[in-house]
This record gives structure tokens, C-alpha cells and sequence, in this order.
């Protein structure tokens, strides 16, 4: 059996659409996606009050300074179009733990509506002053930034061999604290902190549980804590 030689014109077509695969997609057009999915959620016992409560959620900002002013401004057109009930945000505004322009966080957080029942978030792996990611070996490995590789490099490896956490933790990051600088960003914007806390929202008469924790790759999830300001009464109808 003989092969037929590929001509140049087929190699240099076959490695444009392999770069447009590991390179250009990742790179250039998914961070600047947006996609909305909405879903019915069914909790059990609910006060009517709150049976048709809209929540809006988002998270993975990991704000950069390759972070698109596009997507930014389609993040806020799309809140205010949705008009939500309720706002949370579950972690991650940062990147790699740095906050090179907080001025730029703040701005963006701000131009959010305030949603009427509150605008709430958690912090995510990358919100402390150390971040965890997971290891070649699959543990969870605390990263320091001057261990800090090429994103597009350390992409494309991932692409190619993605790694599996195995649930083991390298070193305990449950000492590491959070990001001063994003705590105080966050004080100045709309939004709450939930750090291992509980909040009750309140409408029409009726109260509803609202409790955010620390990171769990951080193991900075603390339960009794967020408890203590839990209400059991059932109020509402």
C-alpha cells in the first residue's frame, strides 16, 4: 500500500486549525464569552414569599489586566437586563491572587445594581493571599507567584494532559488569609462578604437563610461558625 505525500498547502492548513484549537480559542474568543442559563430550583418548604425569587449568579471573574472592557460592560448590561431579586457572586475575582488595578474592581462592582433583597459573595481559590491549585501529582499544592508559570504555557499543557485532583492536600492552606486589598475593594462596592456567615433575607413578612463559606480548596470552610447567626423560626407563609 502507498501513500499519497500531503502536499504543503494541506500541512500548513492542518496546523492553522490545530493553533486556532490550542491558541486561539482559549486565548482570544472563550474569556470573552457570556453565555445566560437559566434553571428552576426547589427548595423544600419555601415560604411562598419567596416562590418566585429570581437570584442572578456569577463567579470566575479573575479580573487581569487582559480582562476585555467588552466583557465587562456585557457582565453589567446583562444584570440590568435581568433585573434580579437577589445578586451572588461565588469566587474568584481575582487572578493568580493579585489585584494589580483595584480601582478597576471597584468601578465594576459598583456600576452593579443593587439587587433588592442585596447583592452577596464568597471568595474563591484565587481570592487569598496565596492561592491553591492542584499539583502534577493531583494534590491540592499552595502556588506562590513567583512559582508562577507562562498562563499560556501552563493552558496549553493542560489542555493536552488535564489534571485530576485526587482530594489529598500537599501542605494545609487553612492558615493562609485573604486578600486585604480585595476585602477593602469589596467594602467599597455593593456587595457583601459572606466568610463563613449567615444572613437572613426578608420579604413580604417572610425571612430566608442566606449562608456563604470560605474556600474549599483552601480547607477555610468553617460550618459551626456560619451557624451561629442561622434562624431556625419559621417565619412566613
Amino acid at each position: 500500500m502507498s501513500f499519497k505525500k500531503k502536499p504543503l498547502s494541506e500541512w500548513l492548513w492542518d496546523s492553522w486549525c490545530l493553533i486556532s484549537i490550542v491558541g486561539i480559542w482559549p486565548r482570544f474568543i472563550e474569556p470573552r464569552l457570556l453565555q445566560i442559563s437559566r434553571k428552576d430550583i426547589p427548595i423544600v418548604n419555601l415560604p411562598k414569599a419567596f416562590s418566585d425569587l429570581k437570584i442572578l449568579h456569577f463567579s470566575d471573574l479573575h479580573l487581569s489586566d487582559h480582562t476585555s472592557v467588552l466583557l465587562l460592560k456585557k457582565i453589567i448590561r446583562n444584570i440590568k437586563s435581568l433585573k434580579p431579586d437577589l445578586i451572588v457572586f461565588t469566587g474568584d475575582f481575582l487572578c493568580f491572587s493579585e489585584l494589580n488595578d483595584p480601582d478597576r474592581l471597584e468601578s465594576f462592582l459598583n456600576e452593579i445594581p443593587k439587587a433588592p433583597l442585596g447583592n452577596f459573595a464568597i471568595l474563591g481559590n484565587h481570592d487569598y493571599s496565596n492561592y491553591v491549585s492542584v499539583s502534577e501529582e493531583g494534590d491540592y499544592a499552595l502556588s506562590f507567584k513567583k512559582e508562577k508559570k507562562s498562563p499560556i504555557l501552563k493552558g496549553l499543557k493542560r489542555f493536552f494532559s488535564p489534571l485530576k485532583p485526587n482530594g489529598n492536600w500537599k501542605e494545609d492552606p487553612s492558615k493562609v488569609s485573604c486578600h486585604q486589598e480585595l476585602l477593602d475593594t469589596l467594602k467599597k462596592s455593593p456587595f457583601t462578604l459572606l466568610n463563613n456567615e449567615t444572613v437572613q433575607l426578608s420579604r413580604f413578612g417572610s425571612t430566608l437563610n442566606l449562608s456563604g463559606f470560605g474556600e474549599y480548596m483552601m480547607r477555610q470552610i468553617d460550618t459551626d461558625k456560619a451557624k451561629k447567626n442561622l434562624c431556625l423560626e419559621s417565619r412566613g407563609i
